[in-house]
């Protein structure tokens, strides 16, 4: 007899007959499990710059705790949410654009290459690390960014 549970037939990625009332005759079902590495380059954009937008966020919510909040007076806090609420955007955007952009350089190198090594991830963390840079508004700022992320990446 042929006893698996669904969860292993998923994990092998076999083709498990569905019983049941819910089954049609001859219906079968399939494991479409996709790896990061098979995603196109929208798919890869959006889900480092979602996931770095959360990180971003966390990050931008410590560090408005940590901050000079502006005074609040009685029964106005409008103020001390405003300036919060601006330095969690400011990190989120940061943040996101940073992944989004390691993300698409990685996925187009490796694309043009035809390869996906240390080199792509090099490439990557060296464009990322360049938003510094541009944030900064200092060319040094850029360089050492794209040099200390390049180097984290490529290992």
């Amino acid at each position: 007899a042929f006893n698996l549970t669904f969860g292993e037939a998923l994990s092998r990625k076999t083709s498990v007959k569905m019983s049941g009332e819910h089954a049609t005759s001859g219906s079968t079902l399939q494991s479409h499990e996709v790896s990061y590495g098979q995603r196109g380059l929208a798919d890869k954009v959006l889900i480092a710059g979602g996931a770095s937008a959360i990180a971003g966020g966390i990050y931008g919510a410590i560090h408005a705790s940590w901050t000079d909040v502006p005074a609040v007076k009685y029964g106005e806090v409008a103020p001390a949410v405003v300036n919060s609420a601006r330095v969690i955007g400011k990190y989120s955007t940061l943040f996101a654009l940073t992944g989004a952009i390691f993300a698409a350089t990685e996925h187009t190198v490796a694309e043009v290459r035809g390869k996906r090594d240390f080199w792509s991830s090099a490439a990557a963390g060296c464009a990322a690390g360049s938003v510094f840079g541009v944030q900064a508004n200092k060319l040094a700022v850029g360089f050492g960014g794209c040099a200390a992320v390049g180097a984290m990446a490529a290992l």
